[in-house]
């Protein structure tokens, strides 16, 4: 159950107050062990309405209590063939997040072309985490002690096989439990202008943007037994609480034997420097040229309360890069436009705040480049758009999730692509939205163990969405689609693959002045497919949401 207000409410010719509550209790998906129960609150305050400064004010207060999903392990080179609803986690497990936020935003016209504007964030988070995941596959010993299948090395892990029966297999549980308390600050100042160089004219906006990051991040594990056998080392932090069957893993509470004890500490810091300007050319009624130019500084430190040999006592990271953007856009008629881009851009290795690495080194910043070139249709009167591009995008030092939660560079991967769009009514009654997207993906140069020439984690060759809506009167209007991706891979080295799906969804809705109240039914064929994938753990796969509904009603006072 999911309630929402929003309430808005003038306080004067220039000033104005706005309130936003949400609220949301039950079951997340169809699947075990996902309950949640989140509020929160979002007022915001403006002033100045309509003259040269204008001042907005905001606020974000909210909790959630959510129950994690680490998915199903893999075997055989898939996802194990279970219930989709079977989770492997206990339940009291929990991610509680607690979150405040901060905002002011001055806008101020200069002159009836210029303008500059300042704004301002403050984030607080802190997450309290006591999560399980399904670590390994494997079988009990004669003496009842879990024995895994072999994993191969960090660098390429080997997917878990068997032959034997389902009912006699086991899953080892492992413990990710922690508290993290993170915080930004972050200001933005922009100047935008208009105007004229003889006959090209000009949209020019520069800006300087100041960050500063802190996090902390203190881990817990709990160390249990499989039968009355140890599944961690002496003196080990593995957090290997416990061993479930697979096929009917029990709904119950982590084990009392398995209690949560502290473990390493890591803190880190940042710091954001940067400036940038764009400029947008109008060479003419049919011509466009657009470029800009943006330079970053990043500095990161990072520290471990329990150095290891997948996290260093401390590293740190200084990262100077010039981002830059150019492209051009052809105009010759209102319905139609093309366009060419390139642009660049990075993803320092420390961004997360963590150690992404085990050597005394920080891996070295991902670096981004990116071309593409499309084009857009309106027909019906500008009530139909029509879009279509191809691209292509290359990530130099790319970066792999090793089972451990580290990293490890895997060279450089690249994606050659095309997309296109349909979005618009086509009659007055009918209205459709959908997309298709073709990815052609490789990693090249691959340094890590296994991965040259595989395709990357988690990224389909086609995939496509469809949804139209027909208003049989005008009370009532009725809606379907379908959602489909093809085949994708759970993992850098493609050990692990889930097939491809396609899921129906519908909708009825009955609209008044005051009210509207909607049924939608999602999955309507409950259909078995895989939502998220995650590259840890040999790979692991989450199932999508089974058939489910949900009513409701939104009241206009």
């Amino acid at each position: 159950m999911r309630s929402t207000l929003d309430h808005n409410q003038p306080l004067s010719d220039t000033s104005a107050f706005r309130v936003a509550v949400m609220g949301q209790q039950g079951d997340a998906t169809t699947r075990d062990q996902t309950k949640l129960q989140d509020f929160g609150i979002a007022p915001s305050l403006k002033f100045g309405i309509g003259t040269p400064t204008e001042i907005t004010l905001t606020g974000l207060l909210q909790h959630n209590r959510d129950m994690p999903d680490y998915g199903v392990p893999a075997l055989n080179g898939a996802p194990v063939n279970v219930n989709p609803k079977t989770a492997y986690g206990f339940t009291d497990d929990r991610t509680i997040s607690d979150i405040g936020a901060l905002g002011a935003l001055v806008e101020h016209r200069l002159t009836p072309t210029s303008s500059i504007r300042n704004q301002t964030q403050y984030n607080n988070v802190t997450t309290d985490a006591r999560e399980t995941a399904p670590h390994a596959v494997g079988i009990l010993s004669t003496t009842g002690a879990f024995l895994p299948f072999a994993t191969g090395s960090i660098a390429a892990p080997a997917a878990a096989t068997s032959t034997l029966p389902l009912s006699q297999l086991w899953v080892e549980q492992q413990s990710h439990d922690r508290v993290i308390h993170d915080t930004s600050l972050f200001n933005l100042t922009e100047f935008n202008t208009k105007f004229e160089t003889g006959s090209v004219k000009h949209n020019f906006l520069a800006g300087v943007e100041l960050g500063h990051d802190t996090y902390d991040n203190q881990a817990y594990y709990r160390n249990g037994s499989c039968n009355g056998s140890a599944l961690n080392p002496a003196g080990g932090t593995s957090g290997y609480v416990a061993c479930t069957p697979l096929l009917d893993p029990p709904q119950t509470s982590s084990p009392a034997n398995a209690p949560s004890v502290a473990g390493n500490d890591a803190t880190a810091s940042a710091n954001t420097v940067a400036a940038y300007f764009n400029d947008t050319l109008e060479l003419g009624p049919h011509f466009k040229l657009v470029g800009g130019l943006r330079q970053d500084r990043y500095s990161a430190n990072i520290g471990n309360a329990i150095p290891s040999a997948t996290a260093a006592a401390s590293l740190s990271q200084v990262v100077d890069f010039t981002s830059v953007r150019a492209g051009g856009i052809w105009q010759p008629t209102e319905a139609q436009s093309y366009y060419l881009s390139y642009s660049t851009s990075f993803d320092p290795s420390l961004e997360q705040l963590v150690s992404t690495t085990g050597s005394a080194e920080p891996l070295p910043p991902a670096r981004n480049k990116a071309y593409e070139a499309g084009g857009k249709w309106d027909l019906n009167g500008g009530n139909l758009s029509l879009s279509a591009a191809a691209f292509q995008i290359t990530q130099d030092n790319a970066r792999s999730q090793n089972p451990d939660g580290t990293y490890t560079a895997t060279g450089t991967v690249r994606v050659n692509g095309a997309r296109a769009g349909v979005a618009g009514r086509v009659t007055n009654k009918l209205q459709i939205f959908g997309g298709y997207t073709r990815l052609n993906a490789t990693i090249v140069n691959g340094i890590a163990a296994g991965t040259n020439g595989m395709v990357p984690a988690n990224t389909p060759k086609d995939s496509a969405s469809l949804w139209a809506t027909y208003a049989v009167t005008p009370q009532w209007e009725v809606g379907a689609g379908a959602t489909y991706s093809s085949s994708r891979f759970a993992n850098n080295t493609d050990l692990v693959q889930v097939g491809s799906y396609m899921r129906w969804d519908g909708m009825i809705a009955y609209h008044q002045p005051k009210y509207d109240i909607r049924l939608n039914v999602y999955n309507l064929f409950d259909t078995s497919y895989y939502d998220a994938l995650i590259p840890s753990d040999g790979g692991r796969s989450v199932p999508g949401l089974g058939r489910s509904a949900m009513v409701s009603v939104a009241y206009r006072f």
